[in-house]
């Protein structure tokens, strides 16, 4: 028997609204994902019913703590320009469960989009390897065998 698929419901909610239109106009371009047209920056839990929220950063985290009336709240994807590990560990302290920088490109969204609905955290990787290799200590030069000192 074949699985049904339905489509991937996403609510888009960015401060910045020319944002909020390219990733929804970005996400509507897929065949299994489904914009929920949601009124400008509505934070009532009870009206989101999507699957993923993706929203900036403050908005994000807005919603993350406030009380939740459904069953079933979305999954949060944070897409912002906010790159340091204090504000990736806050956000999944709160319950992210995605954290993209808003100069991702479209496949990256449209995949993290995919892992969230498929139960897996997104995005994640790469701002943090990005924070600990601009964080790593840099090995030292070794030290010059006494033979070459000569």
């Amino acid at each position: 028997m074949r699985q049904l698929m339905f489509p991937i419901k996403v609510a888009v909610l960015h401060e910045d609204a020319l944002v909020s239109a390219g990733v929804a106009s970005t996400l509507a371009t897929q065949s299994d994902i489904e914009i929920d047209r949601l009124p400008a920056m509505d934070m009532d839990p009870g009206v989101i019913h999507a699957d993923v929220l993706v929203a900036d950063f403050g908005t994000a985290l807005s919603y993350l703590l406030t009380p939740h009336r459904a069953a079933r709240a979305p999954r949060v994807l944070v897409v912002t320009n906010f790159d340091t590990e204090r504000h990736v560990r806050h956000a999944l302290k709160h319950g992210a469960q995605g954290y993209l920088l808003a100069s991702c490109t479209e496949e990256q969204l449209v995949e993290a989009v995919r892992q969230l609905r498929r139960g897996q955290s997104a995005g994640l990787a790469a701002v943090v390897d990005r924070h600990f290799e601009a964080n790593a200590p840099r090995p030292e030069a070794p030290e010059p065998h006494p033979r070459q000192l000569h």
